[in-house]
This record gives structure tokens, C-alpha cells and sequence, in this order.
């Protein structure tokens, strides 16, 4: 038999847990809709609604967003919930009071189109292997080598926006 894959019908799903977030709603949404417009494709809106006692879920409902009912108080659960009913390829998550900004999604489809996902993978499983060595000998040498590199790598990655330096990530992957 052949097995049928189904692609997902979004490339971003937009995650925002909310508990009585009725006055920033809004504004949140009209962001996530201008980066929308400016990526070219639709977005799947996903609000985890924390039993908010506002209007948080009509609002969210009016505004287009899909949203999932969650009872329980920890926020790691709402966002869980609500991503389990994300269908994007790539889940953003974002707060209920954050303003995402126009060109976010533009760039990280940019960025995951051009392969970084798989270039930092593969960075962390390198870094992982080379901190593994022992200290002594010609792995320690190694080690200590490459440890000033690893560094300022991990640095970089650590950086908000170390997606814009594709090209330097996979030129000091290529030089590790």
C-alpha cells in the first residue's frame, strides 16, 4: 500500500495562551494580521483561553483566531493545548500582550526555507559531541581548540536575532 502523506495546510500557527487579555487582544491580533499580509499567505490564529472570565474568547472568536477552552491555571498547559490544535507547519508562540512585528514571519520562513533548522541541528549535535571529549590527549587539544569558537557560537545563537546570520552559521559549521 502506499502511505499518504498529508501536508499541513498552514506554514505558521500562531499560538497565544490568555487569561483576561480582552484589552490587549486586539492590538496583539492587528500585529499578527499585518505579518500575515506581509508574508503573503494565511496564518492559523490559535488563542488557549485560560477560563478567562473578559471577553477575551468572543473577541478572539470575532477577530478569526481558533480557540481552545483550557481549565487548567499553568500557562506551559495552555500553550500546550492550544498548539495540540495548531495545524502549521512551525508553531510561533506568542503572548497575549506582545506586538509581533510586520517582518517576523517574512524572515523566519526566509530563514527555515534557506535550511538553518537542519544547520542548527547540526550545530548543537557537533557542539554536544566535541564538549563529550575528554580533556586529555589530542581530544582535550581538540577540545580546547574549537572551545573559543563553540563560544562565540553559542553566543551568537543566543542572540535575538541570529537567524539573519544564515550564511556566518553555516560557514562556522563548515569550519568546525
Amino acid at each position: 500500500g502506499h502511505e499518504r502523506r498529508i501536508l499541513p495546510l498552514f506554514t505558521f500557527s500562531i499560538v497565544i495562551p490568555a487569561y483576561n487579555e480582552a484589552r490587549y487582544l486586539p492590538a496583539t491580533m492587528a500585529s499578527i494580521q499585518r505579518a500575515e499580509r506581509a508574508l503573503g499567505e494565511p496564518v492559523e490564529i490559535v488563542v488557549g483561553d485560560n477560563s478567562s472570565t473578559d471577553a477575551t474568547a468572543q473577541i478572539a472568536a470575532d477577530l478569526g483566531a481558533i480557540v481552545v477552552p483550557v481549565e487548567d491555571r499553568c500557562i506551559s498547559s495552555v500553550r500546550n493545548r492550544a498548539a495540540e490544535r495548531a495545524s502549521g507547519k512551525y508553531f510561533v508562540f506568542v503572548d497575549a500582550d506582545d506586538h509581533m512585528s510586520e517582518n517576523l514571519l517574512v524572515e523566519v520562513k526566509r530563514v527555515l526555507d534557506n535550511g538553518l533548522d537542519t544547520t542548527l541541528r547540526e550545530l548543537q549535535a557537533h557542539r554536544r559531541e566535541i564538549e563529550a571529549l575528554p580533556d586529555t590527549g589530542v581530544p582535550g587539544e581538540l577540545r580546547r581548540e574549537l572551545g573559543e569558537d563553540l563560544a562565540t557560537l553559542s553566543d551568537r545563537l543566543g542572540k535575538e536575532d541570529f537567524y539573519k546570520h544564515t550564511a556566518d552559521l553555516n560557514s562556522q559549521l563548515t569550519h568546525l
